[in-house]
């Protein structure tokens, strides 16, 4: 039967497969698993990659928990005005816990700001405000946003076992779900300001089209991971020189990485004097910590002016390997303003995230989550064990599992 003039076109189905792969060909050429959902105006225009494979959440945990912290609040069970955490955060109320403005620290109880003054990305915030959902709810937290937003909304691979800041896990397809029903109930990307992410062109791409009215504040943190990976290689390119230069470079591998602050006193003066010798390690270990300097300025003109001045510098320091620094800075100029004026961060967001991305690769076949659990504990302890061990039945030496 053929549809009357009247009848309204039909949407397009979805791209899938191979047909979605050909419209989105970058992701043939990233080396892990990979799931993208494209929609838009309530409906699915593609589907690439493992979109029903299990990804870890991670932060986006924190809406998903944040929109059954509403339906809370719409129900008459929970108040945006009611106090956070009165003992602990004087103040601070629960809309403040949803800005992350209540002034906690990311992940600990330190107060580092009165309540309203200043936006702080906190995990800890966001862990008060799932003890105040269970209180509130006399439920259990997973329980309550199972059956509040999971179970409504057919997000049925969707979990979140433990904290409310990170521990959620699902599937690209129905975490698309949930991006329309924001969409749907006035989520609104226009309303977004600022956006913190590092250099990568994804980012520089994504963020205008999607985030039309944010600012892109690339940040002192990303600034000089940037400047700390570029340099290898330096100081043993140069101590193959000649005697002289690997005398002068031998046993210091370890003392141009770190700041003066994390160095022994005979460590900083060798240091200090090896850096009055005209070394091209020397150089490169000074575009490592310049970006940090130069990005701390009061001003977003005086910021400007010293990076300007750094990279001018880089280019004549004759050092090749920190040139891209240099160029990567110029190119993305406009997206690094002074650190001081935004103070948004994920530099211990993202230090924590490398290293528990290091604890799920050393945990691969251990067979359960307790287990990744305690490596993640264990690692970000900064715990020390010995390199080797004794296996019990062998008595032959194996690597040990943590270093």
């Amino acid at each position: 039967m053929r549809p009357s003039a009247a009848d309204p076109p039909a949407a397009p189905r979805p791209l899938k497969g191979d047909a979605a792969a050909r419209v989105l060909p970058a992701l043939e050429g990233l080396g892990f698993p990979t799931a993208v959902v494209v929609t838009e105006g309530g409906r699915v225009l593609a589907e690439a990659g493992a979109v029903d494979e299990i990804f870890s959440f991670a932060s986006v945990t924190k809406p998903i928990v944040a929109w059954s912290a509403l339906v809370a609040v719409e129900r008459g069970m929970l108040s945006l005005d009611d106090d956070a955490a009165p003992d602990l955060l004087p103040g601070a109320t629960i809309r403040h816990l949803l800005a992350h403005a209540s002034g906690i620290a990311f992940d600990s109880d330190a107060v580092l700001a009165p309540p309203g003054t200043r936006r702080i990305y906190s995990n800890r915030g966001i862990e008060i405000l799932g003890r105040r959902l269970v209180e509130a709810t006399g439920a259990g937290l997973e329980e309550w946003v199972e059956t509040t937003v999971l179970e409504p909304l057919g997000m049925a691979s969707v979990l979140i076992p433990g904290s409310p800041a990170y521990s959620g896990e699902g599937s690209a397809a129905d975490l698309s779900v949930f991006a329309r029903e924001l969409a749907e109930h006035g989520g609104d990307p226009e309303a977004v300001r600022v956006v913190t992410c590092d250099l990568s062109p994804a980012f520089a791409k994504g963020v205008p089209g999607h985030l039309p009215n944010a600012e892109r504040d690339d940040g002192r943190f990303h600034v000089t991971r940037l400047a700390t990976r570029q340099p290898g290689g330096v100081r043993s390119a140069e101590a193959r020189e000649s005697r002289e230069k690997r005398a002068l470079l031998a046993r210091t591998k370890y003392i141009w990485p770190g700041n003066e602050a994390s160095l022994t006193e005979g460590q900083a003066e060798r240091k200090r004097t090896l850096s009055r010798e005209h070394l091209r390690t020397a150089r490169a270990c000074a575009t490592r910590e310049a970006p940090r300097a130069a990005c701390d300025c009061g001003a977003r003109d005086d910021a400007g002016s010293e990076l300007d001045a750094l990279c001018s510098w880089i280019m004549h320091s004759n050092v090749p390997q920190t040139r891209t620094v240099a160029r990567t800075i110029r190119e993305h100029r406009a997206e690094i303003p002074d650190h001081s004026g935004h103070r948004p961060a994920n530099a211990v967001p993202g230090g924590t995230s490398s290293a528990v991305q290091s604890a799920k690769r050393q945990a691969r076949g251990l067979g359960n989550l307790e287990y990744l659990e305690t490596i993640i504990y264990l690692k970000l302890g900064k715990l020390r064990f010995p390199q080797t061990s004794l296996c019990a039945t062998h008595q032959k030496p194996r690597r040990a599992l943590f270093k």
